[in-house]
């Protein structure tokens, strides 16, 4: 059980306790992981450890030209065509906030739409990297960084400008520098599982948008109620896309915050 995995710690630590065919180092990371889960306390932030200062040097000083970005996306997006010449996904919003939280929002409801999207935010990185050259994109997980390779070569455009971007480490991913410098007491190391340790009393509201899956919902439906007639229908698919953008601007935030703590 995970109690006794954690109970098994110190032995495991010493020396003393072994496991056939698991590495000594993976087993110590095992029962460590176990124990401050166990730690854990319901309805409070979950306690961490910090395992290996070091990786947080990886962590680049902050710049004021820093921004904190967040793709949303729909992989049930068809564009028309038939079953051959069908084209799926969309990533329908490019979101980012800079140091100081004010939010951006490029929108995309069909591929072309995505092309120019792309441009967009590759023409405002160029223009913020020449005020600011040291300037670096933050992101939380590889979602980002793969799709802005697969959008620039699904559309033949900014291909080398993304790819220049990647060379020059301007994305910074902090999912592997968390995983490598801490143990947290959760069961996922997602963004979200982390926001109670730096959010304070700036926690998701429940009632919103929470979640990706979410979100595609929530984006499939607003659609719908886009291309309806009724002006009320309208109205609420517009309230929709705001309550998807009130979502993205928080993950956005949430990855300065976690940066900066």
């Amino acid at each position: 059980t995970i109690d006794e995995v954690a109970q098994a710690l110190p032995a495991i630590s010493a020396g003393e306790r072994s496991v056939d065919a698991i590495a000594q180092p993976a087993l110590e990371r095992l029962a460590l992981q176990a124990s401050v889960q166990v730690d854990a306390q319901s309805g409070g932030p979950p306690p961490y450890r910090v395992v290996d200062p070091a990786a947080l040097a990886a962590i680049p000083m902050p710049n004021p030209g820093d921004l904190f970005f967040d793709f949303e996306g729909d992989p049930l997006y068809r564009e028309p065509g038939d079953d051959e010449s069908a084209r799926w996904g969309l990533d329908y919003l490019f979101g980012m906030v800079d140091a100081h939280e004010a939010f951006t929002a490029l929108w995309a409801h069909d591929l072309d739409a995505e092309r120019q999207a792309l441009e967009q935010f590759l023409h405002l990185v160029a223009e913020r990297r020449r005020q600011f050259p040291a300037m670096k994109i933050y992101h939380y997980a590889s979602y980002e960084r793969t799709h802005l390779s697969s959008i620039a070569a699904r559309h033949g455009v900014g291909e080398a400008a993304v790819d220049q971007l990647l060379r020059e480490h301007v994305l910074v991913d902090l999912y592997p520098i968390v995983r490598q410098a801490l143990r947290v007491g959760s069961r996922s190391y997602s963004i979200k599982k982390l926001e109670p340790l730096y959010m304070g009393d700036e926690l998701r509201d429940e009632s919103g948008v929470t979640s990706g899956g979410e979100s595609v919902v929530e984006y499939a439906e607003a659609s719908a109620l886009l291309a309806s007639p009724d002006p009320l229908a309208q109205a609420d698919g517009r309230r929709r896309l705001a309550a998807i953008a009130d979502y993205n601007r928080y993950d956005c935030v949430s990855t300065l915050r976690l940066r900066d703590w």
